[in-house]
């Protein structure tokens, strides 16, 4: 993939969530800071508990967001950004992020990102609104994930409750047949249970 940024549509490049509302030139400003990297299937693009200093822009491919555990919780598709949390609020990362398709991504530093927001009022009011706006949104739909969830989980429960209920129905009811085959058939009710086992 070509590094040069001008033959990328600058609509396109617009797209990107933390970038919307921004003018054409902003825009391109922001991609000036910009460096490409290429990275291969199962490869690394930044790993849990690492510093958060730089934006990834994926511009094509597919990323995966892994937990500590291991557990893939989220895949990423172009065009978006991956690690601008971390960079805002300068906390570690919280997942490692994996290429699951060769990937063509655009790096931001930290430094130089900060230092473009320090100097323009305006793109950084507009970009840390985005962010508000996309939590907020992750936020409603971690809620209603979250909901259904719930409502699984409780559904599952009922149908434990009721198992169990059941079982010791028949139990109980096995126990019954037990003793009445011992009183019939004048044998222990232990002889019952080992014939029966």
């Amino acid at each position: 993939m070509s590094t040069d940024l001008s033959k990328l549509p600058v609509q396109m490049l617009r797209k990107i969530p933390i970038f919307k509302g921004l003018s054409p030139s902003r825009v391109k400003s922001i991609f000036g800071l910009c460096m490409h990297k290429s990275y291969k299937l199962g490869s690394q693009v930044c790993r849990s508990n690492s510093p958060s200093d730089e934006i990834y822009i994926l511009i094509s491919g597919q990323l995966s967001i892994v937990t500590g555990a291991g557990i893939r919780v989220a895949t990423i598709f172009p065009v978006t950004t991956v690690g601008e949390m971390g960079v805002i609020t300068g906390e570690p990362r919280s997942a490692t992020v994996e290429a699951s398709k060769q990937s063509n991504i655009f790096v931001v530093k930290k430094r130089a990102f900060v230092g473009m927001l320090s100097d323009d009022g305006d793109m950084r009011a507009t970009v840390y609104k985005n962010i508000i706006d996309f939590l907020s949104v992750k936020l409603n739909n971690d809620n209603v994930r979250l909901c259904d969830q719930q409502i699984e989980r409780n559904e599952f429960e009922e149908q434990v409750s009721s198992l169990q209920s059941q079982l010791l129905k028949e139990r109980s009811r096995s126990d019954a047949a037990v003793e009445m085959a011992a009183e019939q058939g004048d044998i222990p009710t232990e002889q019952v249970e080992m014939r029966i086992d």
